[in-house]
């Protein structure tokens, strides 16, 4: 599914974003980093707040901290999710939302 860029404030000029290109989002006090495969970018915004702003279905809140693309996703085990290689904490309070965000067959 394609969705159309978005803009983000970096260094004194409004820079596109590819939502496509984003995995994760962490909260980092008052701020939000959005990590790319290759990249990062920091924002001033409540994770909250930008959940709200992106489409829905592409995004899932895993822990009070972090969110991530479904699309990005590749495993999930029952206190961790998997985005390139590296496991991001998934507390119970989120697990059932992620678990039924995932097109399980069988």
């Amino acid at each position: 599914m394609m969705h159309p860029p978005f803009f983000i404030w970096d260094d004194g000029k409004f820079v596109k974003i590819n939502l496509a290109d984003i995995a994760v989002l962490k909260t980092e006090d008052n701020y939000l980093r959005l990590y790319a495969k290759e990249e990062s970018y920091l924002i001033r915004a409540t994770l909250d707040k930008t959940l709200s702003q992106l489409p829905e279905g592409s995004f899932v809140r895993i822990h009070k901290s972090f969110a991530v693309a479904l699309q990005h996703l590749e495993a999930v085990e029952k206190e961790a999710a998997i985005v390139y290689g590296v496991a991001f904490p998934v507390s119970k309070r989120y697990y059932p939302e992620l678990i039924s965000s995932l097109n399980v067959l069988g």
